[in-house]
Protein backbone atom coordinates (compact mmCIF):
# COMPACT_ATOMS: atom_id res chain seq x y z
CA UNK A 1 0.00 0.00 0.00
CA UNK A 2 1.46 3.66 -0.82
CA UNK A 3 -0.30 6.05 1.46
CA UNK A 4 1.32 9.05 -0.12
CA UNK A 5 -1.18 8.40 -3.10
CA UNK A 6 -4.09 9.40 -1.26
CA UNK A 7 -3.73 13.16 -0.81
CA UNK A 8 -7.50 14.59 -1.56
CA UNK A 9 -7.61 15.45 2.34
CA UNK A 10 -4.31 16.59 3.00
CA UNK A 11 -3.55 19.68 4.42
CA UNK A 12 -1.17 22.35 2.21
CA UNK A 13 1.85 21.52 3.55
CA UNK A 14 1.87 18.21 3.02
CA UNK A 15 0.70 18.65 -0.68
CA UNK A 16 3.26 20.88 -1.23
CA UNK A 17 5.67 17.80 0.66
CA UNK A 18 4.90 15.30 -1.15
CA UNK A 19 5.02 16.49 -4.54
CA UNK A 20 8.42 18.30 -3.75
CA UNK A 21 10.50 16.64 -1.05
CA UNK A 22 10.54 12.79 -3.17
CA UNK A 23 7.93 10.52 -5.00
CA UNK A 24 5.50 8.75 -3.62
CA UNK A 25 7.72 5.53 -1.27
CA UNK A 26 10.74 7.53 -1.66
CA UNK A 27 10.01 9.55 1.89
CA UNK A 28 12.73 8.59 4.59
CA UNK A 29 13.76 9.13 7.50
CA UNK A 30 17.35 9.78 8.24
CA UNK A 31 19.22 6.67 9.32
CA UNK A 32 21.44 6.50 12.85
CA UNK A 33 25.13 6.89 12.71
CA UNK A 34 24.98 7.26 8.28
CA UNK A 35 27.92 10.07 8.13
CA UNK A 36 27.14 13.30 6.58
CA UNK A 37 28.91 12.73 3.59
CA UNK A 38 26.93 9.50 2.66
CA UNK A 39 23.62 11.27 2.99
CA UNK A 40 20.93 10.67 0.34
CA UNK A 41 19.96 13.96 -1.04
CA UNK A 42 17.38 15.94 1.03
CA UNK A 43 18.47 13.28 4.24
CA UNK A 44 17.95 14.85 7.72
CA UNK A 45 21.32 15.10 9.74
CA UNK A 46 21.49 12.58 12.37
CA UNK A 47 22.07 13.80 15.64
CA UNK A 48 25.31 13.35 17.37
CA UNK A 49 26.30 12.32 20.78
CA UNK A 50 25.02 13.66 24.08
CA UNK A 51 22.81 13.57 26.89
CA UNK A 52 19.87 15.31 25.53
CA UNK A 53 20.60 13.46 22.66
CA UNK A 54 20.53 10.05 23.52
CA UNK A 55 18.19 10.58 25.89
CA UNK A 56 15.60 7.39 26.36
CA UNK A 57 12.36 8.53 24.60
CA UNK A 58 8.69 7.49 25.55
CA UNK A 59 7.38 5.37 23.20
CA UNK A 60 5.00 7.08 21.80
CA UNK A 61 7.53 9.98 21.15
CA UNK A 62 8.33 8.85 17.51
CA UNK A 63 10.54 11.48 16.21
CA UNK A 64 12.21 14.46 18.46
CA UNK A 65 13.58 17.65 16.39
CA UNK A 66 16.15 19.55 17.68
CA UNK A 67 16.94 23.17 16.62
CA UNK A 68 18.98 25.62 17.67
CA UNK A 69 16.48 26.74 20.32
CA UNK A 70 14.43 24.22 21.88
CA UNK A 71 13.10 21.41 20.27
CA UNK A 72 9.65 19.43 19.27
CA UNK A 73 8.69 15.85 19.32
CA UNK A 74 6.74 14.23 16.74
CA UNK A 75 4.09 11.75 18.34
CA UNK A 76 1.98 8.85 17.72
CA UNK A 77 -1.29 10.75 17.65
CA UNK A 78 0.19 13.15 14.64
CA UNK A 79 1.10 9.98 12.89
CA UNK A 80 -2.38 8.70 13.13
CA UNK A 81 -3.64 12.07 12.41
CA UNK A 82 -1.47 12.12 9.49
CA UNK A 83 -2.31 8.97 8.31
CA UNK A 84 -6.46 9.70 7.87
CA UNK A 85 -5.33 12.86 5.86
CA UNK A 86 -3.22 10.79 3.60
CA UNK A 87 -6.30 8.78 3.43
CA UNK A 88 -4.95 5.55 5.14
CA UNK A 89 -6.16 3.36 8.59
CA UNK A 90 -3.74 4.15 10.68
CA UNK A 91 -3.31 0.11 11.96
CA UNK A 92 -3.23 -0.45 8.63
CA UNK A 93 0.34 1.10 7.70
CA UNK A 94 3.13 -1.12 7.53
CA UNK A 95 6.05 -0.06 9.50
CA UNK A 96 8.03 1.33 5.59
CA UNK A 97 4.20 3.02 5.99
CA UNK A 98 5.02 4.67 9.16
CA UNK A 99 8.02 5.77 8.48
CA UNK A 100 6.70 7.26 5.14
CA UNK A 101 3.84 9.40 6.84
CA UNK A 102 6.96 10.29 9.68
CA UNK A 103 9.40 11.49 6.96
CA UNK A 104 6.13 13.97 5.67
CA UNK A 105 5.64 14.94 9.79
CA UNK A 106 9.47 15.48 10.01
CA UNK A 107 9.14 17.91 7.05
CA UNK A 108 6.17 19.89 8.46
CA UNK A 109 7.67 20.59 11.88
CA UNK A 110 10.80 21.92 10.24
CA UNK A 111 9.00 24.27 7.99
CA UNK A 112 6.82 25.21 10.38
CA UNK A 113 8.95 25.90 13.19
CA UNK A 114 10.89 27.99 10.43
CA UNK A 115 7.69 29.71 9.48
CA UNK A 116 7.07 30.49 13.59
CA UNK A 117 10.52 32.60 12.69
CA UNK A 118 8.84 35.07 10.25
CA UNK A 119 6.31 38.08 11.11
CA UNK A 120 3.00 37.61 9.95
CA UNK A 121 2.25 39.20 6.77
CA UNK A 122 -1.22 38.36 5.69
CA UNK A 123 -3.05 39.60 2.09
CA UNK A 124 -6.71 40.49 2.71
CA UNK A 125 -7.54 37.65 0.73
CA UNK A 126 -5.77 35.59 3.25
CA UNK A 127 -7.51 37.39 6.15
CA UNK A 128 -10.90 37.43 4.51
CA UNK A 129 -10.67 33.45 4.46
CA UNK A 130 -9.62 33.08 8.15
CA UNK A 131 -12.64 35.37 9.52
CA UNK A 132 -14.70 33.32 7.29
CA UNK A 133 -13.30 29.91 8.54
CA UNK A 134 -13.93 31.58 11.95
CA UNK A 135 -17.39 33.06 11.78
CA UNK A 136 -18.19 29.14 10.37
CA UNK A 137 -16.66 27.17 12.64
CA UNK A 138 -18.07 29.30 15.91
CA UNK A 139 -21.68 29.73 14.63
CA UNK A 140 -21.45 26.02 14.56
CA UNK A 141 -20.10 25.06 17.38
CA UNK A 142 -22.55 27.71 18.71
CA UNK A 143 -25.41 25.93 17.36
CA UNK A 144 -23.95 22.29 18.16
CA UNK A 145 -24.03 23.30 21.91
CA UNK A 146 -27.99 24.83 21.47
CA UNK A 147 -29.41 21.36 19.59
CA UNK A 148 -27.45 19.02 22.27
CA UNK A 149 -29.05 21.14 25.41
CA UNK A 150 -32.58 20.76 23.15
CA UNK A 151 -32.23 16.86 22.99
CA UNK A 152 -30.87 16.46 26.90
CA UNK A 153 -34.24 18.57 27.47
CA UNK A 154 -36.40 16.57 25.46
CA UNK A 155 -34.72 12.95 26.45
CA UNK A 156 -35.23 13.81 29.70
CA UNK A 157 -39.17 14.27 29.45
CA UNK A 158 -39.58 11.40 28.06
CA UNK A 159 -39.52 12.88 24.55
CA UNK A 160 -38.44 11.54 21.17
CA UNK A 161 -35.52 13.38 19.90
CA UNK A 162 -36.20 14.45 16.28
CA UNK A 163 -33.64 14.23 13.95
CA UNK A 164 -30.81 17.50 13.19
CA UNK A 165 -32.74 19.27 11.00
CA UNK A 166 -36.06 19.15 12.78
CA UNK A 167 -34.32 19.61 15.98
CA UNK A 168 -32.56 22.60 14.61
CA UNK A 169 -36.18 24.10 13.89
CA UNK A 170 -37.46 23.65 17.26
CA UNK A 171 -34.43 25.74 19.02
CA UNK A 172 -34.72 28.18 16.57
CA UNK A 173 -38.59 28.80 17.09
CA UNK A 174 -38.83 28.25 20.83
CA UNK A 175 -35.66 30.48 20.93
CA UNK A 176 -37.96 33.22 18.53
CA UNK A 177 -40.55 33.18 21.01
CA UNK A 178 -38.93 35.20 23.87
CA UNK A 179 -37.51 37.36 21.35
CA UNK A 180 -41.41 38.82 20.93
CA UNK A 181 -41.16 39.02 16.84
CA UNK A 182 -43.63 41.16 14.86
CA UNK A 183 -43.34 40.76 11.38
CA UNK A 184 -44.39 44.02 8.77
CA UNK A 185 -47.44 42.05 7.10
CA UNK A 186 -47.54 44.21 4.49
CA UNK A 187 -44.16 43.80 2.86
CA UNK A 188 -44.29 40.06 3.71
CA UNK A 189 -47.15 40.11 0.76
CA UNK A 190 -45.01 42.75 -1.15
CA UNK A 191 -42.09 40.82 -1.01
CA UNK A 192 -43.59 37.41 -1.77
CA UNK A 193 -45.87 38.88 -4.67
CA UNK A 194 -42.45 39.86 -5.89
CA UNK A 195 -41.11 36.49 -5.75
CA UNK A 196 -44.34 35.10 -7.61
CA UNK A 197 -44.29 37.87 -10.28
CA UNK A 198 -41.14 36.67 -11.72
CA UNK A 199 -41.32 35.56 -15.15
CA UNK A 200 -41.06 32.27 -16.04
CA UNK A 201 -38.75 30.85 -18.26
CA UNK A 202 -39.31 29.10 -21.89
CA UNK A 203 -39.82 25.59 -21.83
CA UNK A 204 -36.80 25.31 -23.93
CA UNK A 205 -34.30 26.50 -21.95
CA UNK A 206 -31.25 25.26 -20.49
CA UNK A 207 -32.19 23.43 -17.13
CA UNK A 208 -28.85 25.52 -15.65
CA UNK A 209 -30.40 28.84 -16.91
CA UNK A 210 -33.46 27.89 -15.81
CA UNK A 211 -33.13 27.18 -12.39
CA UNK A 212 -30.91 30.57 -12.22
CA UNK A 213 -33.60 32.47 -13.61
CA UNK A 214 -36.47 30.37 -11.35
CA UNK A 215 -34.33 31.45 -7.79
CA UNK A 216 -33.37 35.33 -9.08
CA UNK A 217 -34.27 37.62 -6.56
CA UNK A 218 -36.68 40.38 -7.45
CA UNK A 219 -36.22 43.56 -7.74
CA UNK A 220 -36.97 46.18 -5.10
CA UNK A 221 -37.19 49.76 -4.73
CA UNK A 222 -34.78 51.45 -2.61
CA UNK A 223 -37.27 52.65 -0.20
CA UNK A 224 -38.87 49.32 -0.21
CA UNK A 225 -35.20 47.83 0.60
CA UNK A 226 -34.62 49.97 3.47
CA UNK A 227 -38.10 48.52 5.12
CA UNK A 228 -38.30 46.06 8.01
CA UNK A 229 -39.61 42.29 7.50
CA UNK A 230 -39.04 41.64 11.07
CA UNK A 231 -38.34 43.23 14.19
CA UNK A 232 -37.21 41.52 17.56
CA UNK A 233 -35.55 42.35 21.04
CA UNK A 234 -32.74 40.96 19.00
CA UNK A 235 -32.18 42.81 15.77
CA UNK A 236 -34.46 43.53 12.86
CA UNK A 237 -33.91 42.35 9.51
CA UNK A 238 -34.80 44.05 6.55
CA UNK A 239 -35.53 43.64 2.75
CA UNK A 240 -32.31 44.72 1.24
CA UNK A 241 -30.71 42.36 3.56
CA UNK A 242 -32.80 39.25 2.72
CA UNK A 243 -32.05 39.86 -1.11
CA UNK A 244 -28.56 40.42 -0.42
CA UNK A 245 -28.28 37.35 1.74
CA UNK A 246 -30.21 35.47 -1.08
CA UNK A 247 -27.68 36.52 -3.49
CA UNK A 248 -24.86 35.60 -2.13
CA UNK A 249 -25.80 32.10 -2.24
CA UNK A 250 -25.58 29.88 -5.60
CA UNK A 251 -28.54 29.70 -7.88
CA UNK A 252 -28.33 25.70 -7.07
CA UNK A 253 -28.15 26.48 -3.03
CA UNK A 254 -30.27 29.05 -2.85
CA UNK A 255 -33.74 28.51 -0.68
CA UNK A 256 -36.98 28.11 -2.66
CA UNK A 257 -39.23 31.39 -1.86
CA UNK A 258 -43.45 30.39 -3.01
CA UNK A 259 -44.92 32.57 -0.43
CA UNK A 260 -44.94 34.62 2.86
CA UNK A 261 -44.50 31.69 5.00
CA UNK A 262 -40.97 31.14 2.95
CA UNK A 263 -40.27 34.69 4.06
CA UNK A 264 -41.33 33.77 7.69
CA UNK A 265 -38.71 31.13 7.71
CA UNK A 266 -36.17 32.69 6.08
CA UNK A 267 -36.44 35.84 8.72
CA UNK A 268 -36.49 33.39 11.78
CA UNK A 269 -33.91 32.09 10.57
CA UNK A 270 -31.74 34.89 10.06
CA UNK A 271 -32.84 36.44 13.65
CA UNK A 272 -31.49 33.27 15.51
CA UNK A 273 -28.23 33.62 13.43
CA UNK A 274 -27.79 36.47 15.22
CA UNK A 275 -28.62 34.94 18.65
CA UNK A 276 -25.86 32.61 17.73
CA UNK A 277 -23.45 35.03 16.91
CA UNK A 278 -24.14 37.15 20.40
CA UNK A 279 -23.87 33.12 21.84
CA UNK A 280 -20.42 33.16 20.47
CA UNK A 281 -19.27 36.14 22.01
CA UNK A 282 -20.64 35.74 25.26
CA UNK A 283 -19.79 32.29 25.63
CA UNK A 284 -15.95 33.09 24.09
CA UNK A 285 -16.54 30.00 22.19
CA UNK A 286 -13.85 31.09 19.60
CA UNK A 287 -11.02 30.84 23.16
CA UNK A 288 -12.50 27.43 23.93
CA UNK A 289 -9.63 24.64 23.62
CA UNK A 290 -10.95 23.03 20.77
CA UNK A 291 -11.98 25.81 18.64
CA UNK A 292 -8.87 27.86 19.42
CA UNK A 293 -6.43 24.62 18.23
CA UNK A 294 -8.35 24.99 15.13
CA UNK A 295 -8.04 28.36 14.53
CA UNK A 296 -4.72 28.23 15.21
CA UNK A 297 -4.18 25.42 12.89
CA UNK A 298 -6.06 27.31 10.09
CA UNK A 299 -3.45 30.42 10.60
CA UNK A 300 -0.25 28.49 10.56
CA UNK A 301 -1.39 27.02 7.70
CA UNK A 302 -2.06 30.52 5.69
CA UNK A 303 1.43 31.44 7.42
CA UNK A 304 2.88 28.33 5.61
CA UNK A 305 1.21 29.22 2.68
CA UNK A 306 2.37 32.54 2.46
CA UNK A 307 5.70 32.11 3.54
CA UNK A 308 5.88 28.90 0.52
CA UNK A 309 4.70 31.43 -1.56
CA UNK A 310 7.26 33.90 -0.90
CA UNK A 311 9.87 31.93 -0.59
CA UNK A 312 9.37 29.66 -3.97
CA UNK A 313 6.55 30.12 -6.19
CA UNK A 314 7.20 33.94 -6.55
CA UNK A 315 10.44 33.82 -7.23
CA UNK A 316 10.17 31.26 -10.45
CA UNK A 317 10.53 33.06 -13.38
CA UNK A 318 7.43 33.29 -15.94
CA UNK A 319 8.44 35.25 -18.94
CA UNK A 320 8.06 34.25 -22.37
CA UNK A 321 11.92 33.91 -22.55
CA UNK A 322 12.51 31.45 -19.86
CA UNK A 323 8.89 29.22 -21.28
CA UNK A 324 10.23 29.13 -24.93
CA UNK A 325 13.75 27.78 -23.61
CA UNK A 326 11.63 25.19 -21.75
CA UNK A 327 9.26 24.57 -24.53
CA UNK A 328 12.73 24.02 -26.73
CA UNK A 329 14.64 21.85 -24.96
CA UNK A 330 11.66 18.75 -25.02
CA UNK A 331 9.11 19.67 -27.88
CA UNK A 332 7.82 16.58 -27.79
CA UNK A 333 6.66 17.02 -23.98
CA UNK A 334 4.29 18.84 -25.21
CA UNK A 335 2.24 17.10 -28.34
CA UNK A 336 -0.98 17.80 -28.53
CA UNK A 337 -2.91 14.75 -27.63
CA UNK A 338 -5.81 13.34 -29.27
CA UNK A 339 -9.09 15.09 -28.22
CA UNK A 340 -12.93 14.89 -29.09
CA UNK A 341 -14.95 18.44 -29.11
CA UNK A 342 -18.65 17.11 -27.83
CA UNK A 343 -22.42 18.29 -27.05
CA UNK A 344 -22.71 17.13 -23.70
CA UNK A 345 -25.61 16.86 -21.35
CA UNK A 346 -26.56 14.60 -18.14
CA UNK A 347 -30.18 14.00 -17.16
CA UNK A 348 -31.49 12.30 -13.58
CA UNK A 349 -33.95 10.39 -16.29
CA UNK A 350 -32.85 7.91 -19.19
CA UNK A 351 -36.60 8.84 -20.77
CA UNK A 352 -35.31 12.20 -20.95
CA UNK A 353 -31.53 11.13 -22.10
CA UNK A 354 -32.98 9.25 -24.69
CA UNK A 355 -35.51 11.80 -26.45
CA UNK A 356 -32.46 13.96 -26.60
CA UNK A 357 -30.05 11.38 -28.24
CA UNK A 358 -32.59 11.01 -30.89
CA UNK A 359 -32.92 14.52 -31.52
CA UNK A 360 -28.91 15.15 -31.94
CA UNK A 361 -29.70 12.84 -34.84
CA UNK A 362 -31.49 15.62 -36.35
CA UNK A 363 -29.56 17.87 -38.63
CA UNK A 364 -28.46 21.13 -37.01
CA UNK A 365 -29.87 20.04 -33.85
CA UNK A 366 -26.64 19.93 -31.84
CA UNK A 367 -25.69 23.13 -33.26
CA UNK A 368 -28.88 24.86 -32.43
CA UNK A 369 -28.28 23.88 -28.98
CA UNK A 370 -24.40 25.16 -28.57
CA UNK A 371 -25.77 28.62 -29.69
CA UNK A 372 -28.46 28.57 -27.29
CA UNK A 373 -26.68 27.15 -24.33
CA UNK A 374 -23.87 29.58 -25.70
CA UNK A 375 -25.75 32.12 -25.22
CA UNK A 376 -27.10 31.30 -21.81
CA UNK A 377 -24.15 30.11 -20.13
CA UNK A 378 -24.49 26.59 -20.17
CA UNK A 379 -21.53 24.62 -20.87
CA UNK A 380 -22.98 21.89 -23.17
CA UNK A 381 -19.54 22.11 -25.07
CA UNK A 382 -16.75 20.22 -23.91
CA UNK A 383 -13.52 19.19 -24.93
CA UNK A 384 -12.17 15.74 -23.96
CA UNK A 385 -8.41 14.95 -24.44
CA UNK A 386 -6.74 11.65 -23.86
CA UNK A 387 -5.32 12.83 -20.83
CA UNK A 388 -8.39 13.00 -18.78
CA UNK A 389 -10.37 10.28 -20.24
CA UNK A 390 -8.91 8.39 -22.79
CA UNK A 391 -11.60 5.54 -23.10
CA UNK A 392 -14.28 8.13 -23.73
CA UNK A 393 -12.03 9.57 -26.36
CA UNK A 394 -11.07 6.50 -28.41
CA UNK A 395 -15.13 5.95 -28.00
CA UNK A 396 -15.72 8.78 -29.83
CA UNK A 397 -12.51 7.73 -32.43
CA UNK A 398 -14.71 4.76 -33.13
CA UNK A 399 -17.74 6.65 -33.06
CA UNK A 400 -16.64 9.14 -35.90
CA UNK A 401 -17.68 12.71 -35.95
CA UNK A 402 -21.75 13.07 -36.03
CA UNK A 403 -22.07 10.01 -34.16
CA UNK A 404 -24.05 10.05 -30.92
CA UNK A 405 -22.50 8.24 -27.83
CA UNK A 406 -24.81 6.95 -24.99
CA UNK A 407 -27.46 7.43 -23.03
CA UNK A 408 -24.03 5.90 -20.54
CA UNK A 409 -25.42 5.69 -16.72
CA UNK A 410 -22.31 7.90 -14.97
CA UNK A 411 -22.59 9.15 -11.09
CA UNK A 412 -24.93 12.17 -11.92
CA UNK A 413 -27.29 10.30 -13.65
CA UNK A 414 -27.62 9.61 -17.86
CA UNK A 415 -25.16 11.18 -20.03
CA UNK A 416 -25.64 11.67 -23.56
CA UNK A 417 -23.45 13.37 -26.50
CA UNK A 418 -22.60 13.89 -30.30
CA UNK A 419 -19.17 14.12 -31.52
CA UNK A 420 -18.12 17.21 -33.03
CA UNK A 421 -15.16 16.81 -34.42
CA UNK A 422 -11.91 15.14 -33.57
CA UNK A 423 -8.29 15.74 -33.39
CA UNK A 424 -5.65 12.80 -33.38
CA UNK A 425 -1.98 13.84 -31.95
CA UNK A 426 0.04 16.33 -33.43
CA UNK A 427 2.66 18.68 -32.63
CA UNK A 428 2.32 22.14 -31.60
CA UNK A 429 3.70 25.55 -31.87
CA UNK A 430 4.97 27.59 -28.68
CA UNK A 431 1.91 29.98 -28.64
CA UNK A 432 -0.46 26.99 -28.69
CA UNK A 433 1.29 25.16 -25.87
CA UNK A 434 1.48 28.28 -23.96
CA UNK A 435 -0.28 27.54 -20.94
CA UNK A 436 0.71 23.81 -20.95
CA UNK A 437 4.68 24.71 -20.79
CA UNK A 438 3.97 27.55 -18.27
CA UNK A 439 2.64 25.10 -15.97
CA UNK A 440 4.96 22.14 -16.60
CA UNK A 441 7.69 24.52 -15.87
CA UNK A 442 5.91 26.03 -13.05
CA UNK A 443 5.72 22.63 -11.47
CA UNK A 444 9.13 21.56 -11.75
CA UNK A 445 10.78 24.33 -11.17
CA UNK A 446 8.65 24.83 -7.36
CA UNK A 447 9.52 20.93 -6.60
CA UNK A 448 13.25 21.80 -7.27
CA UNK A 449 12.84 25.41 -5.37
CA UNK A 450 10.90 23.41 -2.33
CA UNK A 451 13.90 20.12 -1.99
CA UNK A 452 16.27 23.31 -1.53
CA UNK A 453 14.27 24.97 0.45
CA UNK A 454 13.30 21.88 2.49
CA UNK A 455 17.22 20.73 2.56
CA UNK A 456 18.59 24.24 3.87
CA UNK A 457 16.17 24.06 6.72
CA UNK A 458 16.70 20.60 7.55
CA UNK A 459 20.68 21.68 7.85
CA UNK A 460 19.78 23.81 11.20
CA UNK A 461 18.04 21.24 12.56
CA UNK A 462 18.78 17.51 14.47
CA UNK A 463 16.62 14.63 13.67
CA UNK A 464 16.41 11.85 16.94
CA UNK A 465 13.92 8.98 15.56
CA UNK A 466 13.04 6.62 18.04
CA UNK A 467 14.45 3.52 16.72
CA UNK A 468 14.08 1.51 20.29
CA UNK A 469 9.39 2.92 19.96
CA UNK A 470 7.49 -0.73 19.47
CA UNK A 471 5.43 1.59 17.31
CA UNK A 472 8.24 1.91 14.72
CA UNK A 473 9.64 -1.54 14.83
CA UNK A 474 6.24 -3.13 14.53
CA UNK A 475 5.97 -4.94 17.77
CA UNK A 476 2.62 -2.74 18.74
CA UNK A 477 -0.07 -1.81 16.14
CA UNK A 478 -1.01 1.70 15.76
CA UNK A 479 -4.24 2.41 17.34
CA UNK A 480 -7.33 3.32 14.77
Amino acid sequence: MKVLRSLAAAPLFVLVLTSAAAPAGHVTLPTPGRPASQRAPGALPTPPGGPALQAKLPDTTLVRIFFAKGHTDVTLSQLRVGAYKLGAWPDSLTPQDTRQVLGLLVQQAILTHRVHQEARHWTAADSSDYRLFEDRLTLSAALDSALVGQAYRLAARGDSVPDREGLGIMVRDSALVALHPVYDEYMLQMLAAGFAARPKPPEDTPILKRIELASAPPAVSRADSARTLITTRAGSYTVGQLLSDLGRVGATRRPQVRGVEDLRDLCRSKVYEMLLRQAVTEQGIAHKPRIARQLAERAELIDVQRFVGTQVYEKIPLDSTTLRRRFKSAPSRFVAPASAVVVRTVFEKREEADTLARKLTLPLFAESLLAQSTRAGVPYRAVIDERSDSVLVRRAQRAGVGAVVGPDRVRDGWRVLKVMELARRHPQTFEDAFAEVRDDWGNTESNRRMRELMTQLAAASIVNVNQASPYLTGRKRIPR
